[in-house]
């Protein structure tokens, strides 16, 4: 019982704490900035304009057919070495005794 008194007396003291203060006031002319932001249409900032789409695109179509030739040149180019040179596989294939 004691700590339930304790309680609302605390309360009544941080309530009166606050008795004398005036309320806050905004600089002039802020409403009015606020209205102006709010009636201007809103940017989405996270999106890309189309022309940047497409650059991604072609970048991305440019680095896969790349990555392609240069697959298909090292599949051809070893397997021409094996093919035109027998002794070319036990060579890449040796071990060093050290």
């Amino acid at each position: 019982m004691a700590d339930k008194r304790h309680t609302e007396k605390w309360i009544e003291e941080v309530l009166d704490s606050s008795r004398g203060m005036s309320r806050a006031q905004p600089e002039a002319g802020l409403y009015e900035r606020v209205q102006g932001r709010l009636a201007q249409p809103a940017a989405r900032p996270g999106m890309l304009g189309g022309r940047r789409w497409v650059a991604a695109a072609a970048l991305l179509l440019a680095v896969n057919t790349a990555s392609v030739v240069f697959y298909a040149e090292r599949s051809r180019a070893v397997a021409e070495n094996k093919a035109g040179n027998p002794f070319a596989a036990a060579l890449q294939t040796t071990t060093y005794n050290y």
